[in-house]
């Protein structure tokens, strides 16, 4: 188990993030938050298996092709000037991650959102 608390850039200075076959719960968060930071919709999306469930306060979003608008929008708001990341709580326990963070973008403020991973077959 880890956990902790990290800032990251909105634009990361550092190259892409490569592909794993059989990536850990670990890797795969850290990715999705990398390649939003990067404007990498198709490197995010590609990280949804074809029955994967993203829960949202409109109800569940099913599949990549019904996750893609949200993806889009979360990409587009962080690529203005000015955008921060906060982790503010990570934890990974073999194939599941929960992670805890805080953003602010020109237009919004994140102020208490999370995310949960299950990562089978590296998705």
């Amino acid at each position: 188990m880890n956990s902790g608390a990290d800032t990251l850039p909105a634009r990361p200075s550092s190259g892409g993030v490569g592909r794993s076959a059989k990536l850990p719960a670990a890797a795969l968060y850290r990715c999705s938050i990398v390649r939003i930071a990067e404007h990498d919709l198709d490197g995010i999306l590609a990280d949804y298996s074809s029955d994967a469930v993203l829960f949202v306060p409109s109800g569940p979003l099913k599949r990549p092709d019904a996750i893609k608008p949200l993806v889009e929008a979360l990409v587009s708001d962080f690529q203005k000037p000015a955008s921060s990341f906060t982790m503010r709580q990570r934890t990974v326990d073999g194939d599941h991650a929960y992670i805890l963070w805080t953003a602010e973008t020109a237009d919004n403020l994140y102020e208490f959102a999370t995310d949960t991973f299950i990562v089978r077959n590296g998705k």
